[in-house]
């Protein structure tokens, strides 16, 4: 029953008594032994914040799970919140060893999101704090100085076969919490775009891109197009 690490000695003492006739000896024998720390986990960092995740996408961190004990201990990995995924779900961590834990995070709705990771081992667990928000892009459109929804129409002047309206000009506002990518603008139809961004555009939240649209009929009448982003 070691009290500390390291080597220890004893000495067993038989002493042997008798009687009839008398008589009197002693045994001894030598005992050694090995104390050994018991299992000692620690994780670093204890708290892990993933920051800004776009909805839909996935963020990966990893913690470092140490044993500075002697005598190994089994682990097992847990999430209080579906969001977070800690990887692998179980192992075992000799004495003196360390293992890298990966902690994903994956929103899929908008907004702060927390779990706690519990790592039980041998005789206990440890935890650790985990927080990430799930951010999303929201576009709205404008028109010169008028907003238009998706599937909206917007009138021009009649204008004559050959020439080209004034060009109106249309802006993208990101109102969203996350960034996201404008891949393509184009038109269809007697429509011309002017001023286009290169593409593709990543638009963070708060920002916005904008172009102009003009009106050139190749034949009378009335004419239709589409503006696609």
């Amino acid at each position: 029953r070691p009290a500390a690490a390291g080597p220890a000695s004893g000495v067993l003492t038989l002493t042997l008594t008798s009687t009839a006739p008398p008589f009197s000896t002693t045994v001894t024998v030598t005992l050694t032994g090995e104390g050994l720390n018991p299992a000692a986990i620690t994780i670093s960092p204890p708290t892990v914040d993933f920051g800004d995740v776009s909805v839909g996408s996935s963020a990966l961190r990893s913690v470092t799970v140490t044993n500075t004990g002697d005598v190994s201990s089994a682990v097992s990995t847990s999430s209080s919140n579906a969001a977070f995924a800690v990887a692998p779900s179980s192992f075992t961590l000799a004495g003196g060893a360390s293992q890298a834990v990966n902690i994903s995070f994956s929103p899929t709705a908008a907004g702060t999101l927390q779990s706690t990771a519990t790592f039980s081992i041998t005789g206990g667990s440890r935890a650790v704090a985990l927080t990430g928000r799930g951010v999303t892009a929201n576009y709205t459109y404008q028109v010169g100085t008028s907003p238009i929804s998706p599937g909206g129409a917007v009138p021009f002047p009649a204008t004559t076969v050959g020439a080209t309206s004034d060009f109106v000009p249309f802006e993208i506002r990101n109102t969203g919490t996350g960034a996201a990518a404008i891949n393509s603008i184009g038109s269809s139809g007697a429509f011309v775009l002017d001023q286009l961004p290169a593409l593709p555009a990543v638009v963070v939240a708060g920002g916005s891109l904008s172009f102009r649209i003009a009106f050139r009929p190749a034949s009378p009448g009335p004419n239709t197009g589409a503006l696609s982003i």
